[in-house]
């Protein structure tokens, strides 16, 4: 398992869609929708917070240009994981997406999210003292970011962690689905985040 490490001209890549902001610009994302006669369009917070949260493809595009892209100076020189085309490869899921991103000897996890939870700040707070404090091998440390990734003039956040190279969760389960013993295990450790 890996342990955490910490070890531009303008940094305006010319394919991407914006222009370079500073780094004052607000964090999260803009309102958007005009009507017809250029006024904003009458729609619930709720619905402005999902529909202006960044995509997987911003976040691809993002991390072509990491140097412009973070607000991390680490993360700012780390170079994704790409697939064979040469693309950043994410792991998406219903939330976020995740890639994997190489920072000389380190390798970190970075979590960039399609859409805002009212909480979240405080979330990975308590869930980052909780860690901070265990003495669990199979906790990694992380950081959230609110201000972690632009994307098209706004600043959204992320979750940094060390990247731990190893068996997917579904995989194990798929493995392991007839040992009664590690079961039990797993049950004590899903009450104990269930607890946080």
């Amino acid at each position: 398992m890996l342990r955490e490490c910490r070890g531009q001209e303008n940094g305006v890549c010319s394919s991407m869609p914006f222009a370079p902001i500073s780094f004052d610009q607000p964090v999260g994302p803009t309102p958007t929708g005009n009507n017809s006669n250029g006024s904003m369009a009458k729609k619930t917070h709720q619905q402005q917070r999902e529909r202006s949260w960044p995509s997987p493809q911003d976040y691809n595009e993002a991390l072509q240009n990491p140097d412009f892209s973070f607000n991390d100076p680490e993360l700012r020189r780390c170079v994704p994981e790409t697939d064979a085309l040469g693309f950043p490869r994410p792991t998406s899921g219903a939330f976020a997406s995740v890639y994997r991103v190489e920072c000389g000897e380190c390798s970190y996890a970075v979590r960039c999210f399609f859409r805002g939870i009212q909480d979240q700040k405080e979330r990975y707070a308590h869930i980052s003292q909780y860690i901070a404090s265990d003495d669990l091998p199979y906790t990694v440390k992380f950081e959230y970011q609110e201000r972690g990734i632009r994307i098209g003039g706004s600043w959204f956040p992320i979750v940094k962690m060390d990247w731990v190279a190893g068996e997917t969760l579904d995989k194990y389960v798929t493995r392991h689905s007839n040992h009664r013993k590690k079961w039990s295990i797993w049950f004590v450790v899903l009450r104990q985040c269930a607890a946080i």
